[in-house]
């Protein structure tokens, strides 16, 4: 059974980059190598209608049969996270940050899913209503523009998420995360490091208690380096402003840029010109 802090340990007493490079092959080695990998399981929102109660409202019946089913997928769970080893819960998470950063079927944000369950809301909300007697209240047509505008709004929220969606295949994905999790166990210091160079006292010392330590610091450095990957792979928006001298617009290279590029120039033989500093020396020589 392989401790993470041991292998730290190893990648810390590394006294070449190429002896560096072979454990950190050694750690991604233990994660290939891992049987847990990410899978989809498939969830429902569904409901049955009530026909018997519905019987007097036949325009809610044709309303709401055509949204009995909605399934959608979420990324599997493990429910006894405790018992796995701590190759197998970084490989874990490293696993459900595929389906958070690359998959196109999970994880599509809660306002996606909140618009996915408005037929199952809709119904039971309605089902109270007769119930309460407020049937003033019950407006099929309204009822069904509002399911039918929230489950447009579903598939446009789910288009904006999938445009940050990393285009890549599980072999790419690895291969993109190999030297951000390189750059990550380099710069770890380790439980006694932290001691020593920060004076913070360990009062549990079990290799295991370690082991989570790296594993967080991984996972959070590794979601930060795939978030900037993102980020940095969106099209910057152009931002223009009017120059304050020529009134013509232009892009800035800066958040205090007042003038276009030409103007700048100007300002500059302006401002140096009309310095007390050089204003003398102007005067002798071109006057």
């Amino acid at each position: 059974m392989i401790f993470l802090n041991e292998l730290l340990e190893d990648y810390r007493d590394c006294e070449s980059h190429t002896e560096k490079k072979e454990v950190l092959q050694e750690l991604m080695n233990h994660l290939y190598d891992c049987e847990i990998k990410f899978e989809r399981q498939t969830k429902e929102y569904s409901f049955n209608i009530d026909y018997e109660k519905l019987k007097e409202y036949p325009e809610l019946i044709k309303v709401f049969e055509p949204y009995q089913l909605i399934k959608y997928k979420v990324c599997k769970s493990f429910r006894n996270k405790k018992t796995l080893s701590s190759i197998k819960f970084l490989k874990l998470s490293i696993e459900n940050m595929y389906g958070f950063f690359v998959d196109n079927e999970v994880y599509l944000g809660k306002k996606y899913y909140r618009m996915l369950k408005t037929p199952i809301n809709e119904y039971y909300k309605t089902l109270k209503q007769i119930d309460k007697g407020e049937r003033e209240y019950i407006d099929s047509n309204q009822i069904l523009d509002k399911i039918k505008n929230n489950l447009k709004c579903a598939e446009e929220l789910k288009a904006e998420k999938l445009k940050l969606k990393i285009d890549i295949n599980k072999k790419q994905y690895y291969k993109l995360i190999e030297p951000y999790i390189g750059r990550t166990i380099d710069r770890y210091r380790s439980i006694d490091q932290y001691e020593k160079e920060v004076g913070w006292i360990n009062m549990v010392d079990v290799p295991w208690n370690e082991d989570n330590v790296i594993i967080k610091y991984i996972v959070t450095n590794l979601r930060g380096y795939l978030m900037n990957y993102v980020r940095d792979r969106k099209p910057k928006e152009q931002v223009l402003k009017l120059c304050k001298r020529c009134e013509e617009q232009y892009e800035p290279t800066g958040s205090r840029q007042q003038y276009c590029l030409e103007c700048s120039k100007i300002r500059k033989r302006e401002s140096w010109k009309n310095s007390k500093r050089n204003r003398k020396y102007y005067n002798d020589k071109y006057m």
